[in-house]
């Protein structure tokens, strides 16, 4: 191996020089190492760093100076992220589709902790135990095309100014970490499904090795901060614009900046809506734009397979299991492919991805402005690529069969909005309407012992002329998202609501939840004063 074959130039996004220099460790194994080209010039510092890296001393006495004025001219694109770079398509920190040479910035380490695109089965697998089953659900066939427009949102700048978050909610074991394996398996592995906990620096280095990918973040709940809506406000904002915290020169090392086209996927209990409500703070047009709450209907009304016609719990949990099984089986063929494709037609995706963004929003929302056409146009980059990925071979599904499923979930997004309009009129009345299912929420007598499942959002207890709906505050967020504190304030001033302990809202309820006893926080009404308010 001559000199300067072991040499390659790269040229950061800020526009900094640096060298990749493969050496030969004392084990005889090949190593690379990164560097400044400022610092590899200095004969001290280059030899010290390559002896740490365990280069032999004839390796490390590399004369760099005359090995760089023998390099081609050519230089590569060291990436501070994955996604398009020149006419290439970086996927990962070990594959680049197209002919550029682009390196990802060593520096970028949340690859190594959570699942990289990788690929196991065949595309004839993934459309036959993936892709068609997903279409019995809305939201796993929508993770999907979330998945597949990722790639795209570089073409729609001149239609969508930011990226988006779309939030999938709903309180208890719905499918909804089912849906974000499902599109996850667009790119490769769920088995360490990303979520949110994790710090803000981590959640932005995160982003940058999805960019032009999906990235998926599981649970809200998991955010320490008790104050949710801080983290989400400031975090989405951020992952949404497109650029992280920049840190001095002095750091860049080992904290480089960091951008990324923020196109992601997340789950939670309750809307973001109403966790900005439980903080009184309300959110402007534009975090709405940003962040497109999705409800998934209750496990009472089958959650992620409310339409799929299943006949029970059991049923649809082996839909879910065997649904994830096979995203795990068979993932991430369908990026290389659709990438590949992309990359050898980028030359018209621009004008193709804009006429359907179009199409779209003068479909659903021609008269409308503001936020809600923002929202159109995002729906709208899905729909381009549903298109394309049928023209592409990449979708086993029809034109038509995606058309009305983006409609649905469109729809969904809006009709939430309308429905919830509606509860805040008549609070009592909408609270009473969910908790008379008894399979949803259970009756004990006074003295029963109260046994109750993990995802039970309450139950009504006591004796009869003292009965006591008790329902957990996630669960009252889904019927108000938008005004929780509000409602909370309204109910406690007609004595609907009793009071909690400690000058708390909440009361400590001791339950037997999945067979251990605990103590539990719930909203308690009284139930005789709610029927009476709700006209009953």
């Amino acid at each position: 191996m001559s000199p300067t074959s072991k040499i390659r130039r790269y040229r950061d996004e800020d526009g900094r020089e640096w060298v990749q220099i493969t050496f030969k460790r004392y084990d005889q194994e090949e190593e690379s190492i990164l560097l400044p080209r400022q610092r590899a010039m200095n004969p001290n510092e280059l030899k010290n760093a390559l002896l740490d890296r365990g280069a032999t001393q004839d390796e490390a006495n590399l004369d760099f100076a005359r090995s760089d004025a023998e390099l081609p001219p050519n230089v590569g694109v060291l990436a501070s992220r994955t996604g398009w770079h020149r006419r290439s398509f970086l996927v990962s920190a070990n594959r680049c589709i197209g002919n550029d040479d682009v390196l990802l910035n060593p520096a970028l380490t949340v690859g190594s902790v959570l699942d990289i695109p990788s690929i196991a089965g065949t595309l004839e697998g993934w459309h036959r135990h993936v892709a068609k089953p997903a279409l019995r659900s809305d939201y796993t066939a929508f993770a999907i095309l979330h998945a597949l427009a990722a790639p795209l949102f570089q073409f729609s700048r001149s239609r969508l100014r930011e990226g988006a978050l779309f939030h999938l909610w709903a309180s208890g074991s719905t499918g909804k970490t089912t849906a974000l394996k499902v599109g996850a398996s667009v790119v490769g592995s769920q088995k360490h499904l990303p979520d949110w906990d994790a710090s803000p620096r981590g959640l932005q280095e995160l982003a940058a090795t999805r960019n032009g990918l999906q990235l998926v973040l599981d649970d809200t709940e998991k955010i320490e901060d008790r104050a949710r809506w801080k983290v989400l406000g400031s975090v989405v904002h951020q992952l949404t614009g497109g650029k992280g915290k920049t840190y001095s020169q002095a750091v860049r090392d080992r904290l480089p900046n960091v951008k990324f086209d923020g196109w992601s996927l997340s789950t939670g209990p309750i809307s973001i809506e109403a966790e900005f409500s439980l903080g009184r703070k309300v959110r402007t047009d534009g975090d709405r734009a940003r962040t497109i709450d999705i409800r998934v209907p209750g496990k009472a009304e089958g959650g992620i397979w409310s339409a799929a016609g299943y006949s029970g719990k059991k049923v649809r949990a082996k839909a879910s299991e065997c649904l994830s099984n096979s995203a795990e089986k068979y993932h991430g063929t369908a990026l290389v492919e659709w990438v590949t494709y992309l990359v050898e037609n980028q030359d018209t995706l621009e004008t193709l991805v804009t006429r359907l963004i179009d199409k779209f929003v003068d479909h659903v929302s021609r008269e409308q402005g503001g936020v809600q056409r923002r929202i159109a146009q995002k729906f709208g980059l899905l729909l381009a690529a549903a298109r394309l990925a049928i023209k592409a071979g990449i979708l086993p599904w029809t034109q038509r069969e995606c058309d009305r499923l983006l409609l649905r979930i469109y729809r969904l997004a809006q009709e939430g909005a309308e429905d919830h309009e509606t509860t805040e009129q008549d609070p009592a009345a909408a609270i009473w309407q969910v908790a008379k299912d008894e399979g949803v929420f259970p009756r004990f007598k006074k003295g029963d012992d109260i046994e109750i499942a993990k995802t039970c959002p309450g139950f009504i207890a006591g004796a009869s002329d003292k009965r006591r709906l008790h329902m957990s505050t996630d669960a009252l967020a889904e019927l108000f998202p938008n005004t929780l504190a509000r409602t909370l304030d309204e109910l406690r001033s007609l004595k609907i609501t009793l009071k909690g302990d400690g000058g708390k809202r909440t009361r400590q309820i001791r339950v037997c939840v999945a067979g251990r006893q605990k103590k539990v926080r719930f909203l308690v009404f009284n139930l005789k004063a709610l029927k009476s308010a709700a006209g009953l």
